[in-house]
C-alpha cells in the first residue's frame, strides 16, 4: 500500500515521523536497565516527531500507555485492563519521556531565537498555518462526507476491509489479548491522519504500518482455520475434501499477488534503468507527476551550468527546488515556491515581499 503511492510518498514527513514513534515505543517496550535514561531518550525521539509534524503529539497517548499495558485479562468474561508495573513506577517514567519531549521542544525553538528566524517562525506557524488548516473545512461543502470519500479513495476497499475483518475475528476468538494493541495503534495513526483535515494520501503513511499488521493477523488466523479444517477431514478420512481445502486456500492466497507483484517488478525494473542513468530515468519515469516536467527541470539545471556566472542567483517562479539544488545557484527571495503566493491562505503581503 505505501509503494503502490510512487515516488511522491518515498520521503514525506510521516515517513520518518513514524520511524521515530516507533524508536520511542521499543525503548520503552524492551526490558533492560537504566529505564529512566530510556524514557528520557524516547521523549527525546517524539520531540523530534513533534518537529517534524505536530500531529505526532497524537501518538503520545500510545506511546506513555501501550508499552505497560497489561491485556492478559481482556478476553475474560469481564474483560479488564491494567499496566505490568506500579502506578508510581509508571509516572516516574512517564515524567522523565515528558521530561525529554519538553527539552527537545525547547531546544529547537532557542536555535530559532538564536538564529533569528523566530519572526518567520511565528508568521507561519501562528498566523498563516492555522488560516491554511481552516480553509479546507469552511470551503468544502459536506466536508464529513468528503472526508469519508477521501479516506476510501486513498486506502482503497481491500485495504479499508482489514480493520472490520481483524475486529471480527478477534471478538468471535476472543483474542483481544493479542490484538489490542494493535487495535489501538491504528486508531492512533488514523488520528494523525485525520488530525490534518485534508487527507493527502501521504498523510495515511501513519495508518499504514498497522493496517499491514491487521491484515497480517487475519492472514495468519484464516490460515490456522484452513489448517484446523484439513485436520478434521483427516480424522474423519476425507482426502479429497483435504485436498480441496488446500485448494481453495491457495486460490485465496492467489488473488491478491499478481497485480502487487507486477507493480514490484515494474518498480525493479525502474531501480535498474535508475542505475545506469539517474537522470534520464527521471525525465521518463513512469510514475512521475504531471506538474512536475523533471526533463524541462534538468534542461534548465544544464544551461545554468553552462551559462551563468559565478555567483548568479537564479528564480524560478513555480515549485522546483529541484533545479536550486542541482545548479548550485541560490534563490534571491526566501520563497523558492510560489505555492503559499498563489493561494488565499497566503498573505497579500508576501508577493509585495516578492516584488521588493
Amino acid at each position: 500500500w505505501h509503494n503502490r503511492k510512487g515516488y511522491i510518498n518515498a520521503a514525506q514527513p510521516e515517513i520518518f515521523m513514524g520511524l521515530l514513534v516507533f524508536a520511542a515505543f521499543f525503548l520503552l517496550a524492551r526490558d533492560g536497565p537504566r529505564p529512566k535514561w530510556r524514557s528520557f531518550v524516547a521523549g527525546l525521539a517524539l520531540g523530534a516527531a513533534f518537529w517534524i509534524k505536530y500531529n505526532a503529539l497524537a501518538f503520545l497517548p500510545l506511546v506513555v500507555f501501550l508499552p505497560y499495558l497489561d491485556t492478559s485479562r481482556l478476553d475474560l468474561h469481564s474483560p479488564r485492563a491494567g499496566l505490568t508495573l506500579p502506578w508510581r513506577s509508571w509516572f516516574a517514567r512517564t515524567a522523565t519521556l515528558l521530561g525529554g519531549l519538553a527539552a527537545t521542544i525547547a531546544g529547537v525553538l532557542a536555535c530559532f531565537r538564536i538564529s533569528g528566524v523566530w519572526p518567520e517562525m511565528k508568521e507561519v506557524q501562528f498566523e498563516v498555518l492555522p488560516r491554511y488548516g481552516a480553509m479546507v473545512i469552511e470551503r468544502t461543502p459536506h466536508y464529513f462526507l468528503w472526508a469519508l470519500r477521501q479516506v476510501n479513495f486513498n486506502l482503497g476497499n481491500w485495504p479499508e476491509a482489514g480493520v472490520p475483518l481483524a475486529l471480527i475475528i478477534a471478538w468471535r476468538c476472543r483474542d483481544f489479548q493479542r490484538t489490542a494493541p494493535i487495535f489501538i495503534a491504528a486508531a492512533s495513526g488514523f488520528l494523525v491522519t485525520a488530525s490534518q483535515a485534508r487527507f493527502n494520501a501521504y498523510s495515511f503513511e501513519t495508518f499504514f504500518p498497522f493496517l499491514a499488521m491487521l491484515w497480517a493477523y487475519v492472514a495468519v488466523r484464516v490460515f490456522e482455520g484452513f489448517r484446523a479444517l484439513s485436520r478434521r477431514f483427516a480424522r474423519s478420512g476425507w482426502a479429497t475434501a483435504r485436498v480441496g481445502v488446500w485448494l481453495v486456500f491457495i486460490n485465496c492466497i492467489y488473488f491478491p499477488l499478481p497485480a502487487p507483484a507486477m507493480r514490484q517488478v515494474e518498480r525493479y525494473q525502474g531501480l535498474e534503468k535508475w542505475w545506469r542513468n539517474p537522470e534520464k530515468s527521471y525525465e521518463s519515469y513512469w510514475w512521475s507527476l504531471g506538474i512536475e516536467h523533471l526533463g524541462g527541470e534538468f534542461e534548465v539545471v544544464h544551461y545554468l551550468r553552462d551559462y551563468a556566472a559565478p555567483g548568479d542567483e537564479v528564480y524560478v517562479w513555480g515549485t522546483a527546488p529541484l533545479i536550486y539544488f542541482l545548479s548550485g545557484r541560490e534563490c534571491p527571495s526566501r520563497f523558492v515556491s510560489n505555492l503559499a503566493l498563489v493561494s488565499d491562505w497566503g498573505p497579500a503581503r508576501w508577493r509585495a515581499e516578492l516584488v521588493q
